[in-house]
């Protein structure tokens, strides 16, 4: 049986109700809360090791002991906080709704936050001010993926749940690239730790005043009584008619649930509904499954690794300066797969598949760095950059870390969250993930009080080692007892618990429940694990996935490569050109996945332009026009002639898409874009081929750069398209020579004296532009260094002149 059966439905097949924007608003918003965690782990993971922090502090007059236990009580009392915050959440969330749940949460972490910023340099004021933040930073991870899964159709309940982890993500960028950048603003000053703590307040402030945008979910209207309220809620939030069969269908299959529940608990006390998730076989399953579920989520290395992760890039001898951007760099490669797994993979292939694949990856790769760490801990750092096969197996624990994020997101980032809120009846739920999350945050705090000392008495491979056992176990335990939830209705999901918890594979996956899915035609392991001929069969039936998907890999290891390699010379080289390599890559990278993006929403590349993609075009090209003049790799007059072609061209052709409105010449503008990534995989098989890998790195420059640029213009299918292009880069280059050479005579007076006013202006400007030949750069007399340009190399204005 293939992957995916006949009676699957991915999103894309969805009833048009499914995508209801009202309904992706609501759940965007609830979502967005999930940067308050994500935002307070990167922060105060760099925070902890900043000079002024520490001296602000005292800190800095610690010994190394005392320093490690005061670092880690700093780390953790957050997450003290937010156990309390679970629990004290939950009168609040059955009595005032999910609504003013978070919005009670979010004040009280908001005082938390105002409270580190102004302590002042007393560490017990903030200490006290981190527990008060971690108390509201409980209840917020309590409510939204409750609220999600509620108002979610069960098609893509999955997709919408998890983007409450992929905001967590987008939390861990935010607080890694601020510090970094208020670091360099603020050297030297108090300033440095408490602007980046103070701008946690921003994101929250945007959830919480969105709140009042958003209905209220239909599932605790019903629960209170509100039946009109939850049936105009459904068909808001499907965009249908009050009396639709979708609307009457969704309520009947709430109400008779919530009416047999409250039959089943009248007159209960909240002791008796603790016994009610407690006692009961069923309920003792789903409990002890999401228990697991965020013990191995929380123990499987990945949260210490984020917590401590310039430590640990300096056990793999990397620099301080470079550590500290590979540690945004890791906080990009996990949101963008994050969002990737929640838009492709989750509602694809299912939450057990997911958490499988997610968990061997993790596995794998702490196996990987507990050996390495192993046998490297008795080496110098002179003796690991000057012997090459160590160097390498360095830099492939660097990549094994990327990796494992890229595993923790796939599998037990956002499953414990999804699945807490899916399996458990409604009678129950407020109470079950809000226990739930208790003990989630009882683990965090333990791995990350305990990581210190477990990297300084185990050393370093053998906490590794530890976490890669715990992963081992985790991926037996999900074998055995983790049902596939995927396409099943949240009031479907009773059977699934009448068995023991070993025995749960045989009925994993969603059989004739009339609801569509990821299914098994049979009940054994071996049906259950798909094929690699079933994988094959379904790729050219989503086309846009894949090509998203494959985009998405390749500009992650582009991505890495230039936080190992490239990161402290694009630092320095750019001092002046920051604002100006940052809108060029924004924009780039926004209208390829954006473009991308939007074939997956649609299932076709009939996708016309917008304002906005006009607007990032033209940025991209001013970026781009002003980037080539101080490219400096390969020969400067063949590889300039491509970058000034698509600097010159896609403007016209994204305008002229917009104006006539076709989807062909905008696929045309955006394909143009995937030079760069082409560019380093031709760089790559020149450098990792054998007998072309010595060939001189300006050779394989001036080879890769117009053949990427030919071969992305050939794959948008436009006619002529490619032909067009070879013939304004023979132009361009020809403009360039024309110009240098008309500048050079021009300093001649007489020519000065025959040249019109019109010429003159034309030649000075079209050098301020960046079209002339370049003179002879500084010679480089490292041969080595020009055998190995795996990237563009930039140098300053005043190096290179027209």
């Amino acid at each position: 049986m293939g992957l995916i059966t006949e009676s699957s439905q991915p999103p894309k097949e969805s009833p048009k109700w499914s995508v209801n924007t009202y309904l992706l608003m609501n759940a965007i918003i609830f979502a967005l809360a999930g940067v308050c965690k994500g935002f307070d782990e990167a922060n105060i993971a760099c925070l902890v090791v900043q000079s002024r922090f520490r001296v602000t502090f005292g800190v800095d007059r610690q010994s190394p002991d005392e320093y490690a236990n005061t670092k880690g009580w700093i780390v953790s009392i957050f997450t003290a906080g937010a156990i309390f915050g679970c629990l004290a959440c939950l009168p609040v969330n059955d009595r005032l709704g999910r609504k003013w749940s978070l919005r009670l949460s979010t004040l009280i972490y908001a005082a938390g936050v105002a409270g580190q910023a102004l302590s002042h340099g007393n560490l017990s004021a903030f200490y006290a001010s981190r527990f008060i933040a971690g108390f509201g930073g409980g209840g917020i991870t309590v409510v939204p993926s409750m609220y999600i899964s509620e108002i979610a159709p069960k098609r893509i309940r999955g997709l919408l749940a998890i983007q409450y982890s992929t905001c967590q993500q987008l939390g861990s960028v935010f607080g890694f690239f601020i510090n970094y950048g208020i670091t360099k603003a603020y050297a030297g000053k108090d300033l440095q730790w408490m602007v980046p703590t103070l701008l946690q307040l921003v994101p929250a402030v945007i959830w919480g005043l969105g709140t009042f945008l958003c209905v209220e979910s239909p599932r605790w209207l019903l629960y209170v009584g509100r039946r009109e309220q939850a049936i105009a809620t459904v068909s808001r939030l499907r965009g249908l008619p009050n009396g639709h069969t979708e609307v009457i269908s969704d309520i009947q299959i709430m109400e008779s649930q919530i009416l047999y529940e409250r039959e089943a608990v009248v007159g209960a006390t909240q002791w008796d509904l603790v016994k009610e998730v407690l006692l009961p076989v069923e309920n003792r399953r789903r409990f002890l499954l999401v228990f697991m579920a965020h013990l191995f989520s929380q123990w499987s290395g990945a949260s210490a690794i984020t917590q401590y992760l310039p430590t640990i890039f300096g056990y793999l001898n990397m620099p301080s300066e470079t550590a500290s951007l590979a540690t945004g760099f890791y906080a990009v490669v996990k949101f963008v797969s994050c969002l990737i797994f929640s838009l492709l993979v989750i509602d694809f292939i299912g939450r057990r598949r997911s958490l499988m694949t997610g968990i061997t990856l993790q596995t794998t790769t702490l196996v990987y760095l507990a050996c390495y760490l192993g046998i490297a801990r008795t080496m110098t750092a002179a003796h690991i950059s000057n012997t090459p096969s160590v160097s390498r197996a360095s830099t492939g624990a660097v990549a094994a870390i990327f990796i494992h994020g890229v595993g923790w997101n796939i599998g037990w980032h956002g499953m414990p969250y999804l699945i807490g809120a899916e399996v458990y009846p409604i009678r129950i739920r407020s109470l079950a993930v809000s226990m739930s999350m208790a003990f989630h945050w009882v683990f965090f705090f333990g791995c990350s009080r305990a990581t210190p000392d477990m990297l300084e008495v185990m050393q370093e491979w053998g906490a590794f080692a530890f976490f890669a056992c715990i992963c081992f176990v985790s991926l037996i335990y999900v074998f055995f007892a983790m049902p596939d939830t995927t396409g099943r209705s949240l009031e479907s999901l009773d059977s699934l618990f009448q068995r023991p918890w070993y025995k749960v594979y045989q009925v994993a996956y969603a059989k004739n429940d009339n609801v569509g899915g990821v299914v098994a035609s049979t009940n054994t392991p071996a049906t259950m694990m798909p094929s690699v001929a079933s994988i094959l069969s379904q790729i050219p039936q989503h086309p846009e996935q894949i090509d998203l998907l494959q985009h998405t890999l390749l500009y992650l290891v582009i991505i890495f490569y230039h936080s190992q390699y490239q990161a402290p010379s694009y630092h320095v080289k750019f001092s002046k050109h920051k604002l100006v390599l940052s809108l060029h890559i924004g924009t780039g990278l926004f209208e390829v996945f954006e473009y991308r993006l939007r074939r997956v929403q649609f299932g076709h590349d009939r996708i016309l332009p917008s304002e906005l993609d006009v607007v990032s075009c033209l940025v991209w090209s001013a970026t781009s026009l002003q980037l080539v003049k101080t490219l400096r790799r390969g020969d400067p007059q063949t590889t300039r002639p491509p970058y000034q072609a698509g600097a010159i061209l896609r403007p016209v052709v994204c305008v002229l898409a917009y104006l006539l409105q076709s989807p062909d010449l905008h696929r045309l503008s955006v394909y143009a874009l995937d030079s760069f990534v082409y560019a380093r995989v031709f760089i790559f098989f020149f450098h990792y081929t054998p007998y072309l890998r010595d060939t001189p790195g300006n050779t394989i420059y001036a080879l890769a750069i117009p053949l990427a640029a030919a071969f992305s213009i050939h794959e948008s299918r436009v006619p002529g398209a490619s032909v067009g292009f070879v013939l304004a880069m023979a132009y361009i280059a020809k403009l360039n020579e024309w110009v240098s050479q008309r500048s050079r005579q021009l300093k001649e007076p007489d020519e000065q004296a025959k040249a019109s006013t019109v010429e003159k202006h034309l030649v000075t400007g079209l050098q301020r532009l960046g079209f002339a030949e370049l003179q002879e750069l500084r010679r480089v007399t490292n041969q080595q260094a020009l055998k190995k340009p795996l990237t563009d190399d930039y140098v300053s204005s005043s190096e290179a002149s027209g």
